[in-house]
């Protein structure tokens, strides 16, 4: 411990003291560059004095402290400083314990504005260390005379040792004005005050991106050709997936044109993918026990990612890719990757609709009509689930800022172009609806077919998407009517309740609305399909009772539902809309 005998007056230091502190100084700063060399931390500097006799001169005088008393409660004879560039360098040394392990600390003072304080706008930030030098230390001979001594060392960041110097020589070194100037003195602290806040902060901030962004650039460039070698070759499904981790977070993002690298990269990526299908899962092995390994499907995940990330770059070829993966999954987890990735390419997006309008859409419905009937056939579900995407007339888009993110909501533009691919995506849809071997393939198919008229939760007061829906809307009626009688009970049930929404929404028009001509008829076109659909379901009831309910329909209950139909189907063929 240090001695507690060691006294001092001003007298005494003036003679003898500060030769001595000055020495100690140097001994502390020889102390932490080692230690800062055992870390591998560099410092942009180390700075240190003892303490100026003006300085101690003016500080006792203020304390009221005559020069022959001993300067017990005089801390800053010695003092050191340690100025690192940013303030992650700041933490790092902090977090090291390095002052711990090489002096005895005899206190801790953290510098930091607190809310609700007098330190509130005073964004100065320092870790000060009280210590002396360890007992091992001063046992050497080259230390024994600094036996008692304390030195202050400070930790800071290059532009808060700038406010600090320049604090010191103003606000610190405030002058005692007699006449004049006390306001403008004040004024002078808000102004050093006002610079840390709307410069030095942010400055700070930026400083630490700065390099932040600088490691991980050259981090990112010497990984660069081992990630893609491992990618290529890694005959392991751990190996893969760390190297693809690798690419998607540190090497992709620092190529000057990252898209035009995952291009390049592409065929490895679906390669990947392919070949880790075939690889076992192996556990991964630590010192401290084994845990489960990486399988197929996070490697398919991780590509998947990319995949949707990048899906504008090439997306003709982006289709294709996901059409191969999906005819060769074996597992349902990994389909539903390819599925989703597959609306999200599909989906209506504000940002590519603002430059292309619907280019993405346009791709989906081209690509499918170019495959051939057996990639058709075993990619059904997924190319379904992307129709499914083309007739929604929601369109969405997030943008994202720093402190935000602004999620926008409306419709798609309206065009005959838009119109010729939701007439295209519906004539798949019922292509693949007649097709269909099972009411669980049906099901998805009429989903989809849902969306034709499905209304957006925004923007939804257009005319032109009105009658686009109303149109759509009637043709997906027509199409459920024509095929419901052979379908079971259950399909054609959650059809019923399909068109009572769909009734709901459309039964009646808004005023403004209710003036276009085009618009009526289309309503009226819908609303009967519906009704005539709606009867025919309720024509079934003698099934439904005898399934459900285990008891035979009343005769009566079953003229009156027939009477229901078939002027359902009069009403129909009088507006020139005859259905089977």
């Amino acid at each position: 411990m240090l001695r507690r005998d060691f006294k001092m007056t001003f007298e005494e230091y003036q003679q003898i003291g500060r030769p001595l502190y000055v020495a100690f100084v140097v001994a502390v700063q020889n102390i932490l560059d080692q230690a800062l060399d055992q870390y591998g931390l560099v410092a942009h500097a180390i700075t240190g004095r003892a303490k100026e006799l003006a300085s101690l001169r003016k500080k006792l005088a203020d304390r009221g402290i005559s020069f022959d008393q001993s300067m017990d409660d005089i801390k800053d004879l010695a003092g050191c400083r340690i100025v690192f560039l940013t303030n992650s360098q700041v933490d790092g040394f902090n977090s090291t314990g390095a002052l711990h392990e090489n002096f005895e600390v005899i206190s801790v003072n953290v510098h930091h504005p607190v809310p609700g304080t007098d330190t509130e706008t005073r964004l100065f930030d320092s870790t000060n260390y009280l210590v002396g030098l360890k007992p091992d230390r001063l046992a050497l001979a080259e230390y024994r005379k600094f036996d008692g001594l304390q030195v202050e060392i400070q930790i800071q960041t290059l532009l808060n040792h700038a406010w600090a110097e320049m604090d010191h020589d103003t606000i610190y070194k405030e002058p005692k004005l007699t006449h004049l100037g006390v306001a403008r003195m004040a004024a002078i602290g808000d102004r050093m005050n006002r610079v840390m806040q709307d410069h030095l902060v942010p400055a700070g901030h930026d400083f630490d991106k700065i390099a932040r962004d600088f490691h991980r650039l050259l981090k990112a460039d010497g990984a660069a050709e081992e990630t893609l070698d491992s990618i290529a070759r890694a005959n392991t499904i751990n190996v893969l997936e760390d190297a693809l981790a690798a690419f998607e977070d540190l090497v992709l993002p620092h190529f000057d044109d990252p898209s035009q690298e995952f291009s390049k990269q592409l065929d490895t990526l679906v390669d990947v993918v392919e070949r880790s299908r075939d690889y076992a899962v192996m556990p991964i092995v630590t010192a401290i026990g084994d845990f489960p390994g990486k399988t197929s499907l996070d490697v398919a995940r991780r590509v998947s990612q990319l995949i949707v990330s990048y899906r504008y770059v090439e997306p003709e070829r982006i289709f294709r890719v996901l059409v191969r993966l999906y005819l060769g999954v074996r597992v349902d987890a990994e389909r539903a990757l390819w599925i989703e990735a597959g609306e999200k390419l599909a989906k209506h997006t504000l940002a590519v609709w603002k430059q292309h309008g619907p280019a993405a859409q346009r791709v989906v419905v081209d690509e499918i009509e170019r495959l051939d009937a057996d990639a058709v056939r075993g990619a059904r579900s997924l190319l379904t689930s992307m129709l499914a995407h083309v007739l929604l007339a929601e369109l969405g888009g997030t943008i994202w800022t720093l402190e935000s993110a602004v999620i926008h909501q409306g419709v798609v533009g309206i065009s005959e172009e838009m119109r010729q691919l939701r007439g295209r995506a519906i004539d798949w849809l019922e292509r693949w609806l007649d097709e269909a071997v099972d009411d669980a393939e049906r099901l998805a198919i009429l989903c989809a077919l849902g969306n034709a008229d499905s209304m957006p939760m925004q923007g939804g007061g257009d005319k032109a998407l009105f009658l686009m829906l109303l149109e759509d809307g009637a043709r997906v009626a027509k199409i459920i009517l024509a095929r419901a009688p052979q379908w079971g009970l259950e399909l054609r049930r959650g059809r019923e309740v399909d068109a009572l929404h769909t009734h709901y929404r459309f039964h009646v028009l808004r005023p403004d609305l209710a003036q276009k001509p085009e618009l009526v008829a289309a309503q009226k076109d819908l609303i009967a399909a519906i009704l005539v659909a709606r009867v025919s379901f309720m024509h079934d009831e003698a099934s439904w009772l005898k399934r459900f309910f285990d008891q035979e329909p009343d005769e009566s209950r079953l003229a009156e539902i027939s009477e229901l139909l078939a002027l359902a189907r009069e009403k129909s063929a009088r507006h020139g809309k005859g259905v089977r």
